[in-house]
């Protein structure tokens, strides 16, 4: 077992913990280059840790009352339902496409996260719309976590954020429906995955941990600002080498 990995690991968790993300954006690419398969070991293994991440860190932000829960409870209902989904459409995905939507993804995030702002006025939705909202993008999200084990974090922190829902609160609603989507694509993959027990467990103590400080400095301490700022130039980095792969392998 490396504890390089375990450290990376561990530090990607703090960092993406404060931003309402899985950091599956960051464990799929790191694990696939550690020597995992790219379907059967870097996806499932990184739903698992994204879920440990966003939980940890949604359980800080819950009980600091930063979680929308009407928002959060409509999205997680179909974010569930549609994490299978994507799970049965990897099957039929060539390694190198994934790579390629994957980095389209990565390099989606890092631009919706450096542009993104603070809003300048509170605008907040009414319950049925709030509803609405969530509901359709749970099924995307949920889609997107069964096929490229990503938790969606990178489709909901900027729509809210966009619906008016001040930085902190928008992370901590993420977090929580990233927690779960997250689950769901990795209990919808388990039946075909490849893990390690013992580094599974290691890892998600890791990440349990990093997650937990990450949520508890961004809730009391953190500026939003600094926060987008080191996510995004390290997002950019991974997508510019998974464009590579990508394209290597279509070559």
């Amino acid at each position: 077992m490396s504890l390089m990995l375990v450290a990376v690991v561990f530090l990607g968790a703090g960092l993406f913990g404060m931003l309402g993300l899985s950091g599956a954006v960051v464990y799929v690419p790191l694990l696939s280059w550690w020597g995992f398969n790219f379907k059967t070991g870097a996806i499932p293994l990184s739903l698992l840790l994204g879920s440990a991440t966003a939980l940890s860190a949604a359980v800080v932000y819950l009980r600091a009352g930063f979680v929308n829960l009407r928002i959060s409870g409509a999205t997680i209902l179909t974010a569930v339902l549609g994490a299978p989904l994507g799970a049965r459409a990897i099957r039929i995905v060539p390694t190198h496409i994934l790579k390629l939507l994957f980095a389209i993804v990565v390099i989606f995030v890092a631009y919706r996260i450096l542009r993104s702002k603070e809003p300048e006025v509170e605008r907040p939705l009414k319950d049925s719309t709030a509803t609405i909202a969530g509901l359709c993008l749970g099924l995307i999200i949920g889609f997107a976590s069964g096929l490229l084990g990503v938790g969606g974090g990178f489709i909901m922190l900027p729509t809210l954020m966009h619906f008016g829902l001040p930085t902190k609160e928008a992370v901590a609603t993420s977090s929580a429906v990233v927690g779960f989507s997250t689950l769901s694509g990795f209990l919808s993959h388990l039946p075909t995955a490849e893990l390690d027990p013992l580094l599974a467990t290691v890892l998600t103590v890791s990440v349990v941990v990093g997650s937990g400080l990450g949520g508890i400095w961004a809730s009391r301490v953190a500026k939003p600002v600094t926060l987008r700022l080191m996510a995004g130039i390290l997002l950019t980095v991974i997508a510019v080498r998974l464009f590579a792969e990508a394209l290597a392998g279509i070559i």
